[in-house]
């Protein structure tokens, strides 16, 4: 993709994140009318051509409305820009359902770059956290249970609670 189409969605981004100037949007508006832009960028087309050319008439044509209904009205249309804009944003970055394309892990000074052995590292290194985790309370409790008697002797359940965190370190 050559750098005006970069320009261009660059802008759109800036369009859905509300920052685009009046000119800004009229570069926009202009090179969606266009006959021949990138696949990429076609999903686009219909909706600025829909913002610059029917949304104006539609808004125009609406009667006036006052109080509640009113700020129903527009609280309901900024909710659906807003789902409107991340739909379109979502689109935009979405490259590839590969949550590991990009990613890489080093093995005895090799790069791997396979999904799949990435995937099974991760697993590995997961299900050894985990033992670790299961280790570590169980040495938690082992230590804790000498206490658990004095801590039996408090007569009042709430200090008790609080010794216990101290102790567990849950505090």
């Amino acid at each position: 993709m050559n750098t005006d189409y970069n320009r261009i969605e660059k802008l759109a981004e800036r369009f859905f994140d509300g920052l685009t100037s009046n000119a800004e949007e009229e570069e926009l508006y202009t090179f969606f009318r266009k006959e021949d832009i990138p696949a990429s960028l076609e999903p686009y087309r219909k909706l600025f051509n829909y913002i610059e050319n029917e949304l104006p008439v539609a808004l125009a044509a609406q009667p006036r409305t006052s109080g509640p209904r009113r700020r129903l009205m527009l609280w309901t249309s900024i909710a659906a820009s807003l789902i409107l804009a991340a739909g379109a944003t979502i689109l935009l970055h979405r490259h590839t359902d590969n949550p590991f394309e990009g990613s890489y892990i080093i093995r005895k000074g090799v790069r791997i770059t396979d999904p799949k052995v990435i995937r099974s590292e991760l697993e590995a290194t997961l299900l050894q956290a985990e033992l670790q985790c299961e280790e570590l309370e169980s040495l938690r409790s082992q230590a804790f249970e000498p206490y658990e008697d004095f801590i039996r002797q408090i007569p009042d359940e709430y200090t008790q609670e609080i010794v216990r965190d101290f102790l567990t370190g849950n505090f």
